[in-house]
């Protein structure tokens, strides 16, 4: 999928005339689903639908390539997929959903009482990355943090493993006793929970790195929203920006005071939840 939707060269050709950002169609990824969630979560919603219809109709350009031997233009495609998402969206306002909205909550969850919750996110750069990390109790105070930098260019699932490895080493600095992870890569989570069968170098690094989680009482990984994740993706990219390695206590950084205060007082429920 990642060579049908991004490395193919007519795919290639078709978002940057849709609009998408250079970085991340540079960016290397062995998974689409990660490569996707980065787009996605550079993108305000009308941004990602138009996103989600040029992909679509650059898979049908594919398709019709392989089936008919007939492949259009870039500018083509990405003109109808243009068209087709404003005709969705004239629909939608002028019609009643097929299908009920219904509200999702996407805020920071508190864990249950007597567990810390640590977040951490990865951020990466052609040659270097950053990740940041934040622990909180079950209501929502900030027990410590982190962030800093490793220069080292690598994969967007690679970095974010190796952001799960400074959270271990993070805790165990601290030594928090009952832990939850939260991490916003869906793509992660899922190799963590098949790490026996993947037989690829991720997976042989993931069978090193998760026995570690079983010298605590109790720990656990679950998936949330990017938006729940922004505290420790905005110390990752302090931290990228800067080249600063720093660890912090209570004592935490005013740049993220107005984010724990909002996630604290507008905490909602889980998505869902892995491991």
């Amino acid at each position: 999928m990642i060579h049908a939707l991004k490395e193919y060269p007519n795919a290639r050709e078709i978002l940057p005339v849709g609009g998408l950002n250079d970085k991340l169609l540079d960016g290397e990824y062995t998974r689409c689903v990660d490569w996707i969630e980065d787009a996605m979560g550079e993108m305000d919603l009308q941004a990602v639908s138009d996103f989600i219809t040029t992909l679509w109709n650059s898979w049908n350009n594919k398709n019709n390539f392989i089936s008919r031997g007939k492949e259009e233009e870039a500018k083509i495609v990405s003109e109808r997929a243009s068209s087709l998402s404003k005709e969705f969206r004239i629909h939608n306002l002028t019609n009643k959903p097929i299908l009920p909205v219904t509200p999702v909550e996407m805020n920071w969850v508190k864990p249950q009482n007597g567990i810390i919750k640590i977040n951490f996110d990865a951020t990466i750069a052609p040659t270097i990355m950053g990740y940041g990390i934040i622990a909180r109790d079950w209501d929502g105070f900030v027990l410590g943090g982190s962030e800093g930098f490793i220069e080292s260019g690598m994969q967007a699932d690679w970095a974010e493993l190796r952001a799960l490895e400074e959270s271990i080493d993070f805790r165990k600095k601290f030594n928090f006793k009952d832990v939850q992870f939260e991490m916003d890569s869906a793509g992660l989570v899922n190799r963590i929970n098949n790490r026996y069968k993947d037989l690829t170098m991720m997976g042989h690094r993931l069978t090193e790195v998760c026995p570690h989680l079983r010298d605590f009482n109790s720990s656990n990984i679950i998936w949330a929203s990017r938006y729940s994740n922004r505290i420790a993706n905005l110390l990752g990219k302090r931290a990228l920006i800067n080249k600063c390695n720093l660890t912090f206590r209570m004592d935490y950084l005013l740049e993220i005071h107005d984010l724990v205060l909002k996630d604290a007082i507008n905490c909602g429920r889980p998505f869902r939840s892995f491991y």
